[in-house]
Formats: structure tokens, sequence, C-alpha cells
């Protein structure tokens, strides 16, 4: 009992030594939308909605119950939400090493595991970057779920603990709803299962794939949630053939963690390659099956990593085609697993075999704790994080647009501008990325190139009112009145409330001396958002004009009111 005590401080301290330095990391990327933009969290008196909507394709709703929590706790103080992400790994941690104990009865080999766990780099994403860090909340009662069903086979009251914490686990994440199979792939290695006890179990299973079912129906039929980006639908099997791929991937960077990056580009497999990489992929599995006469722990390693990633492999269309997130649960597999192999190293016959598994660990976990904290650092704010994704994966046109995005509203625009040129070079098919072309060329005064651009962008994705309206102020500085106005209609067409496309359609109006069309657009801006001070300085000056003295100062009045500088 006080080896493992000792061994959960050791566990603990080894965390906290290796993710000390992302207490300097701000909040990047997801994390200004999650954490930063929601209103929603910002009152706990919401709670209770979380549970009827999802958000932005994901329905998590304990999760969401945590960002509310956290919100309470820590505000926008981003040192707050690391803390969250320390102690929630560290619980995993040592339920990894927990879970290895139960199973092997082996205290040093579960250690082993639970240090490789704690360490591993890959697992930098997860724990660094705020918004990845909540799912990890559904990955703690994932694992509890599993341990206390564990316990269960010694006393039967911890069998509804089990329930109840898989309950938790799939509405807070859910990758929990492959904690079943998981559930039948243990007893299938550790059990001898037969008729007289076939029964027994089957019964045992019924709540977690009832729950299962329950969940999958809130979420597909009641929420309406089915995959977070319905675009994937037009490659769906292409990119779930591609999977094999991936998967050798993963595995690969679990074992050889270098070349880690935010984004990882997997582009559709050939017929060819998803033959290779599915009979690769079978022939592991194979070895995982074969593997149980010899261990059945390092057998159960293989299979749970497999199991745990059947959610991220597209059978629902996924957001990242490859993430290192996702690795988070099933690399509890590959720690079981090489934890068994590392740990056979002082058994062998040879000499010096035990200085050889000391030399082993000191060279395995000392290289996943520098990886680790150099990773961490890379997180520190949007320009680390894009600059190194560029550098770690040039022909990624996302992280060329994402870098060029932060280079811009660093004030670095003609590097911006090559940036983006970069990006639209790799995929010429994404608006995003020529509508922020065109912000950063309207900055640079080039007119022309930023009208191009916006082009490009409404070719791509015409229902985009914001692109009509900024097209449209470059009309008006160029002083084609006709196409300004056809841009700041076709704007307000797709967007009705769009109160600024209104402001910016009126100044054509007075510019052409159409003060009635003027004075009709100022007025619906202020109709939509009555604070715009910018619309009735505009409209005073309209009724100046046409000598509505009275209706003027009562504009410039208002103007004044809402922004004293006004000039």
């Amino acid at each position: 009992m006080k080896a493992r005590y000792k061994h959960f401080l050791i566990i603990i301290v080894a965390v906290i030594v290796v993710y000390l330095n992302i207490f300097r990391n701000d909040f990047v990327w997801d994390d200004k939308f999650f954490v930063l933009e929601r209103e929603e969290i910002k009152d706990l008196g919401n709670i209770p909605a979380f549970f009827t909507q999802d958000v932005e394709g994901l329905y998590r709703p304990v999760r969401t119950v945590f960002y509310a929590v956290s919100y309470a706790l820590w505000k926008e103080n981003p040192i707050g939400y690391h803390v969250n992400a320390i102690l929630i790994h560290s619980i995993v941690s040592i339920l990894v090493y927990l879970i290895i104990l139960k199973i092997s009865g082996k205290i040093k080999l579960s250690f082993l595991g639970g240090l490789l766990f704690a360490l591993h780099p890959v697992h930098t994403e997860a724990v660094t970057f705020i918004t990845a860090n909540f799912d990890l909340l559904g990955i703690v009662f994932y694992l509890l779920g599993f341990f206390y069903y564990l316990k269960a086979s010694e006393n039967g009251k911890y069998y509804t603990v089990s329930i109840l914490f898989f309950l938790l686990g799939v509405f807070a994440n859910e990758f929990g709803v492959t904690l079943p199979l998981v559930l039948v792939c243990y007893d299938l290695v550790y059990k001898n299962l037969r008729k007289n006890n076939l029964v027994q179990k089957l019964k045992q299973y019924i709540p977690y794939f009832i729950i299962t079912a329950l969940f999958l129906f809130i979420r597909f039929r009641i929420i309406g949630v089915f995959a977070r980006v319905e675009s994937y639908q037009a490659n769906y099997f292409g990119k779930l053939f591609t999977m094999p791929q991936v998967i050798m991937r993963y595995i690969q960077i679990l074992f050889v963690p270098f070349n880690l990056s935010v984004d990882h580009s997997v582009g559709i497999a050939s017929f060819a390659e998803v033959i290779f990489f599915s009979v690769i992929v079978a022939l592991v599995v194979y070895f995982g099956f074969m593997l149980r006469k010899k261990s059945k722990l390092a057998s159960f390693g293989v299979f749970w990593f497999f199991i745990t990633l059947l959610p991220v492999m597209n059978i629902v269309p996924i957001q990242r085609m490859m993430a290192e997130v996702y690795l988070y649960l099933p690399s509890v597999g590959f720690c079981v697993f090489l934890a068994w192999l590392i740990g056979k190293v002082p058994k062998m016959k040879f000499r010096n075999a035990k200085i050889c598994y000391i030399l082993i660990l000191i060279v395995v976990l000392g290289s996943y704790s520098v990886i680790s904290i150099n990773r961490n650092t890379i997180w520190k704010d949007e320009f680390s994080l894009w600059n190194n994704a560029v550098k770690t994966n040039p022909s990624s046109s996302k992280v060329h647009s994402n870098l060029a995005l932060e280079l811009d509203e660093r004030g670095f625009v003609d590097e911006a501008i090559e940036e983006y040129k970069e990006s639209i070079r790799l995929n010429p098919n994404r608006a995003k990325t020529y509508f922020n072309l065109g912000i950063s060329y309207g900055k640079k005064g080039m007119v022309d190139e930023a009208v191009d651009a916006y082009g490009a962008s409404l070719n791509l994705e015409p229902d985009d009112a914001e692109a009509y309206n900024n097209r449209g102020i470059l009309y008006a500085k160029k002083n084609v009145s006709y196409l300004a106005i056809n841009d700041f209609k076709n704007a307000l067409s797709l967007d009705p409330e769009f109160a600024q496309a209104y402001v910016n359609l009126g100044n054509v109006y007075n510019e052409i001396k159409d003060y009635d069309d003027a004075i009709k657009a100022y007025l619906a801006a202020v109709s939509i958002n009555p604070n715009i001070a910018e619309a009735y300085y505009n409209l005073g000056v309209v009724y100046n004009k046409n000598g509505m003295n009275e209706e003027a100062k009562l504009a410039f009045d208002k103007a004044y009111g809402l922004n004293p500088n006004l000039k």
C-alpha cells in the first residue's frame, strides 16, 4: 500500500514537472470560441439547456457543464484552465496505473505503464490545448467505469458505480460508447466464458449497451447531431478507406513521437494503398490475438488501442482526419503494451540485461519528458503554434492560412499575404482563405487585388454576406457606385439584419446625392442596431443637406451620446 501511494506521488510530480511550463501559455485556436466567446457558459443558470443542444456539431453536455463551472472559477485567466489540465492528466495517469495493477497484479509494471502515459509527448495536445483538455473529463469517467467494473468481480456493489461513471462518460465525450466493447474484450481475454456464466455476463453488459443506445438516439434523433463537418460526406468512403493508413501513422508516432504537429495532412488513399495498409493493420490485429498466449495483458492492450480508436475512424464523419488528441484514450493500450515489452528486458538471458533495462528506461522516459516540455512551448500562442505547424507540415493549406491570419493580426501584412498565396497554391478551393487575403490586401491599399480576392471567395461561397459587404466598400473607394450598391444589396438579401451593410449602403447613396435612399438605409441600420453612432451621425449630415434641421439635431445628439469623439 505504501508503495502504491509513493507511485501516485511520483506520477503526479512527473506530470507537474513536464507540464509546468504550460502556465506561460495563452488561449489559442478554438479556445477563443469555446472559452472566451461563448456567452452561455458564463451563466451557471444555463446548465439545463446544455443537455438539449449541440455546440458546433458536438453533443457533449457534461463537458459543457465543466466549461461553465471552470469559467465561474477562472473567468478569462488561462492559468486556471492549465491547473485543470494538470489535475485531470494526473488523475488519468493514476487511473491507468490502477487499472494495469488491477489486471496484472504487477506493481512495477503498473508503475511503468502509468509513467509512460503521464510523460508520452503525444498527449501534449490533449493537455496543453485548453479546449482539448476539457474532453479529458470524459476519459476520467471512462476509466473509472472500467476500473469499477473490474472491482465489481470482487464486490458486486461496484457494478452500479461503474454504470454511473459510464453514463457520465458518454455524455461528456462520445468516445465513451466504446466501453461496452472494451468490457466484452476484457472478459474474452481474461475470463473463461462458458455456458453457465455466459448468460450472467450478458446480463451485466445490458445496462452499458442500453445507455449507449440511449445516448446515440438522443444525439442522432432528438438533438439531430450526426457529423461535425457535413462536407466530409462528399468523400465519405474515400476518407473511411484511408483510415488504415491513419492507423499506421498513429502507431508510428506512438513508438517514435517525432515530428508531432497540430495538423497532420492525410490525402485520400489510392486503392493499392488501402489494400497495403489494411493488410498491415490486419496483421497487427492478428499479432494481438496471438499474443494472448504469451501475455493476456499485452494482448488486451493491443485490442484496447483498436477498439478505442473506433470513434475517430470516420465511421461517423469527423472534423479532422488525424489528430494527436484522438490518441489520448487509445494510447492507454499502447502504454500497457510498451510497459509489458520493456518489462521483458531484465528477464532476458543475456549479460547486463538489468543495466540494459535501466538504460532503456532512462532513454524512453527522458526523451518523452524532453519532447513533451518542448511541445508545450509550441502551444504558447497562435504564432508559435502555426509557425511550428508550417515547419512540420508545409504541405497543409490550412496551417499556412492560419499562420497568415496571425501574421496579419500582428501587423506583418506583407508576410501574411505571402502565406495566404501559399495556402491558395496548395488548396485553391478554400473560400475563407481568399476572404482573409482580401482583408490583407485592403490593409495595404491594394484595392484591385482585394476585389479579386473577394470575388474568388464569392465564387466558392456565394452566400457570404460579409464578403459582399467588404467588396462593396472597395467598390465605393474606387467610386464605382453602382457595383458597391449592388454588393451591399446582395449582402442584405443574404442577411437582412446586417446593420453595417445598411450604413455602408447609405454612405454610397449619400455620395451620389440620393438622399432619400440614404435616409432609408440609415434608418434601417439603427432600427436593427440602435447603438451605431456612425449611422446617426451620417443621418444627421443627410438631414442637414436636406434642410431638416430639427431632425439633424436629434440625430447628432444621438450620435454624440453614443460616441462623444465623433468628428
